[in-house]
């Protein structure tokens, strides 16, 4: 190993403390469309049944927020 390669492990180490830990969920393409702009993707989680809710918090506790498409209706996936 050269002296040159030690600088180019050490800045890959660095970014690679910078990554997230947790991958974001599987998210369909029809829920993603009825996610309002700049939604935390994070946020949006998948029930067994396949329908979607968007994690909130508030001061006191965390609570569930449908995710619905353009005519109102739930968005769930086929399971």
């Amino acid at each position: 190993m050269t002296t040159r390669m030690i600088p180019l492990m050490l800045a890959g180490l660095v970014l690679a403390g910078c990554m997230s830990t947790q991958p974001t969920p599987y998210i369909s393409e029809k829920a993603r469309a009825a996610l309002k702009p700049g939604t935390d993707l994070s946020t949006v989680w998948r029930r067994d049944d396949g329908c979607y809710f968007i994690q909130t918090r508030d001061e006191l506790t965390g609570y569930l927020i449908m995710v619905r498409d353009e005519t109102g209706r739930q968005v769930c996936d086929d399971v």
